[in-house]
């Protein structure tokens, strides 16, 4: 009958090879119970397995099997691990990363203090004729400058690849974004040093706004030939990065601070940041990394708020 072949499913048995001890060889519930080893479970111990979808052979090896036997096999019952988080799966990726970069990477690190007064003086002129929503800030100068150094000192911008340093036909400038819920992206700005300061704040905020809603475009993710970032606006003092492989350099900058600022035998408060350069030691050696510092304060020197390009 159904309720024996329903039984014996619960009970593993193989309802037709079940000898029956009924009138005619009919198979009865004892029958089925004495095949699956003499176990009987009571009617609540059988409502809660339909219900819960228990395996019988998960339950205790007794003779009779009660209700409370079967929810004592519910509580301990192994829990499914939780699936994980978007920004958990995102961290484990970043984790990899590094820890490749450092196992591959002999990284060495070259700091310099840069001096953001002529920068920060031709901001304030810009934004003082314009609104809010059109005001520059300092990241897009050092994103901007940042750029024109790299394509002043092409040996910082390529990567490392089957055991050669290869360079970048061209400055696409990756940017290290924070995001809300956690972990971070690094979208990349194409032609980064033919940009001006005005386009580069344009080009920032478009992928801040798009990484934070989840919405970055494949070209946003293209391949860059330097990356930058930035831990100043979190109030960090300098950043000495890990480079992203096969990358041969990173940049970081730390928070704007006021610094006592000697020039030309005279003595002033000046607006600073420091700049730290990671290198990759295969490809370029310290003196290079310095040259790209001092060459990363003449471009914030010389950049133009106010310049238009076609």
């Amino acid at each position: 009958s159904p309720v024996i072949r329903h039984l014996a499913e619960q009970l593993h048995v193989d309802a037709d090879a079940v000898r029956g001890s009924g009138p005619g060889g009919r198979v009865s519930r004892d029958d089925v119970v004495r095949a699956a080893g003499a176990r009987r479970l009571t009617p609540r111990a059988r409502r809660l397995i339909a219900e819960h979808g228990i395996d019988s052979r998960e339950l205790p090896d007794a003779r009779v099997v009660t209700g409370d036997d079967v929810l004592r096999s519910l509580t301990e019952r192994p829990t499914a691990a939780p699936e994980p988080s978007r920004a958990d799966t995102m961290r484990r990726h970043i984790a990899q990363l590094i820890t490749r970069s450092w196992q591959e990477i002999p990284h060495y690190h070259v700091t310099a203090r840069l001096d953001l007064g002529t920068a920060t003086a031709a901001l304030a002129r810009h934004n003082a004729e314009r609104p809010l929503a059109e005001r520059l800030v300092i990241g897009a100068v050092l994103l901007s400058a940042t750029a024109r150094a790299a394509a002043a000192v092409p040996g910082c911008n390529g990567w490392w690849r089957d055991g050669g340093f290869e360079q970048a036909g061209a400055v696409d400038l990756g940017v290290v974004l924070s995001l809300r819920t956690g972990g971070i992206v690094v979208p990349t700005i194409p032609l980064a040093d033919e940009l001006t300061v005005t386009q580069m704040m344009s080009r920032l905020s478009e992928l801040v706004q798009r990484a934070r809603q989840g919405r970055l475009r494949a070209s946003d993710m293209s391949e860059a030939g330097i990356t930058v970032t930035n831990l100043g606006d979190l109030g960090a003092e300098s950043v000495a990065g890990v480079i992203h492989p096969p990358q041969v350099v990173l940049v970081g900058f730390g928070s704007v601070r006021d610094d006592v600022w000697a020039d030309a035998g005279s003595v002033a408060i000046r607006p600073t940041v420091v700049a730290t350069l990671a290198g990759d030691h295969r490809a370029i050696d310290g003196v290079t990394g310095s040259r790209f510092l001092a060459q990363l304060q003449r471009a914030i020197d010389q950049l133009d708020p106010d310049e238009v390009k076609g």
